[in-house]
């Protein structure tokens, strides 16, 4: 029995739909679709309170920092201007989960907005002191499952990249990403001869990364993602240690400033 209080029926509500890194594994190893599953129940939580759902906002994309998140801006921007009385979401972590700095920023927004928070479990209001405490226990847990999360995916990755498996989201020019005996890996598609022939020109110069972008282009042969081809994306195929049979991860490292 859902025990809160009754919502305003004319007031103006929002969803929020974002995955986290959870689900982004969980979809990737064949399991459901999370975002339809989690709009599904909380529609009908909408029905329950006799409220309208006036926009749904969703983040696809897993991320820890906000301003990776352009839904979750979008919709917080809003809840700082005032214009929703409510945010249906299907547990909290989905719109505070990030840093300290993310987390208070989104926590006044609602605060000083009096914007409620609606899940299935409970209805939360910032301004109620009660509800506050248990909103501000829920950031910590929240933080210190993120670290252990992110700590079980990373350590899963490279576990898998030491075994030779191929974790980039698109293969190279020449293969295609397979599943063989349940590991990720990549064989030769029918652009693998060109591939080989793009390699063999460099190493016996007979054509240099400019000559052999334009007569890719010309001859209608596009990039992996489905682009236009340049010196520099030659050079960066053909020195790419994969096409060799070497699994390599991690190798960029990003420095937040």
């Amino acid at each position: 029995m859902f025990h809160d209080p009754a919502l305003p029926p004319d007031g103006r509500y929002a969803m929020l739909l974002r995955k986290s890194r959870e689900d982004v594994e969980a979809e990737r190893a064949g399991r459901f679709e999370t975002l339809a599953a989690h709009e599904h129940e909380l529609r009908r939580l909408a029905d329950r309170l006799g409220i309208r759902i006036a926009r749904v906002f969703r983040d696809i994309q897993s991320g820890d920092r906000l301003d990776r998140l352009d839904e979750t801006m979008e919709l917080v921007t809003g809840v700082i201007r005032g214009e929703w009385d409510g945010i249906l979401v299907i547990d909290l972590q989905r719109i505070t989960r990030g840093d300290m700095i993310d987390q208070g920023f989104i926590m006044n927004a609602f605060l000083y907005s009096g914007t409620l928070i609606i899940t299935p479990r409970k209805i939360f209001d910032p301004r109620d002191e009660w509800d506050r405490e248990s909103l501000e226990r829920d950031l910590m847990y929240g933080r210190q499952e993120l670290h252990r999360i992110s700590g079980r995916l990373i350590d899963g990755k490279a576990r898998r990249s030491q075994d030779g498996q191929y974790l980039g989201s698109i293969a190279p020019f020449g293969w295609k990403k397979v599943v063989i005996d349940r590991m990720k890996t990549i064989r030769p598609d029918e652009h693998h001869d060109h591939l080989v022939l793009m390699v063999e020109d460099l190493m016996l110069w007979r054509r240099n990364p400019d000559q052999i972008a334009r007569d890719n282009n010309l001859a209608g042969i596009y990039t992996a993602r489905g682009g236009l081809w340049d010196g520099k994306t030659v050079r960066n195929l053909c020195s790419n240690l994969l096409i060799a049979g070497y699994v390599s991860w991690n190798t960029r490292v990003t420095t937040v400033v």
